[in-house]
């Protein structure tokens, strides 16, 4: 039903084309014009007709905060983007109010209000079928009808977060989180989860901040989850953090990410980069280091473990233009954009 509905929005708008572009590349096309665009890659597809769009509908918005309460999004108007885990749906805006309606394996349906000070949203996910361990708990399923519920309080540098979420077979699950911000430092703390919406949230508790300047920013964030069931000695836990330092063209960035796991297994994984304007070198704990110089017509390095080379040829006219290019890999990707 969601392709038959893109396929008619497509036609639709290709009636008053106007000024638009036309761009195909190896799985990848897109059609853009002034007040609508439509991408499609891989069997995914995008849709934006202004009040209309159709696309991803987990990345962010209601959908991606109820999926993941301790990600870094907390906002709860619905968007779609091109690129996600490719969650479908529609999203329909009007004025303070916004629609959002699910095509995948859960259909869902939500409505979200915002003003200035206040944002609040509700949503329903119908329950898929699906087989449940002895051992798993049932919220941690999406077996079951769920609403959810969310109301964000905002004024000035403070915020207030609210959820919750019911199922009539597992009850209630609440999650509350306070923020604050002032210049350059932010610090938010959560506590509770949510009934699953896509697939188990393990978090319980969490704290994320940020601080910094244009020249320099550090982001960090800690959660801790449920305690396992065979092994109460290990809480699954997940901490990130990130630091990026300008001075003048060069870039530099850290990164590291670590988890303990149920069964009490660590991972663990750090990466560093050095970045100019045609130059990116640095080290991956799990890829090894790399080496990436780009240029005008080629780019080549050590990346992954291996050498490469890639070879691009630039071709364009008054209307048109032609990318093509070649790897070392074995890869050839030809990219035509034509302006109708």
């Amino acid at each position: 039903m969601g392709k038959l509905f893109l396929l008619v929005f497509m036609m639709l708008s290709t009636l008053s084309l106007g000024s638009a572009s036309l761009s195909v590349s190896s799985g990848h096309g897109s059609i853009r014009g002034d007040d609508f665009a439509f991408d499609f890659s891989r069997g995914s597809a995008y849709l934006n007709l202004g009040l209309l769009s159709y696309g991803d509908i987990s990345s962010s918005g209601m959908v991606g905060v109820f999926a993941d309460p301790y990600g870094f999004g907390h906002d709860f108007f619905p968007d779609v983007s091109s690129t996600g885990d490719e969650r479908s749906g529609f999203v329909l805006s009007l004025g303070a109010f916004s629609f959002v309606f699910s095509t995948d394996s859960r259909p869902l349906t939500g409505i979200s209000f915002r003003s200035e000070h206040i944002e609040a949203s509700v949503m329903h996910a119908y329950g898929i079928e699906e087989e449940r361990g002895f051992h798993e708990s049932p919220d941690a399923l999406t077996s079951f009808g769920t609403s959810y519920a969310s109301l964000k309080l905002e004024y000035g540098p403070f915020r207030m977060l609210l959820l919750s979420s019911y199922a009539a077979e597992v009850g209630s699950r609440s999650f509350i989180s306070g923020h604050i911000s002032h210049d350059a430092y932010s610090l938010t703390v959560s506590l509770g989860s949510l009934i699953a919406l896509y697939e188990e949230n393990e978090s319980v508790f969490g704290i994320r901040g940020s601080f910094g300047e244009d020249g320099f920013v550090f982001l960090f964030s800690h959660s801790i989850g449920h305690a396992p069931v065979f092994s109460e000695d290990y809480l699954s836990t997940e901490s990130y953090a990130s630091a990026v330092l300008k001075l003048g063209n060069i870039v530099l960035h850290s990164e590291a990410e670590s988890s303990f796991t149920e069964s009490g297994r660590r991972k663990h994984r750090e990466r560093f980069s050095l970045e100019t304007e045609y130059l990116r070198l640095g080290y991956d704990t799990d890829d090894g280091p790399f080496v990436i110089v780009d240029g005008n017509h080629i780019s080549f390095g050590y990346e992954d473990g291996y050498p490469f080379v890639r070879l691009m040829w630039e071709l364009s006219g008054e209307c048109f233009s032609a990318l093509l290019e070649i790897s070392s890999e074995g890869e050839l990707d030809v990219s035509l954009r034509v302006v109708i």
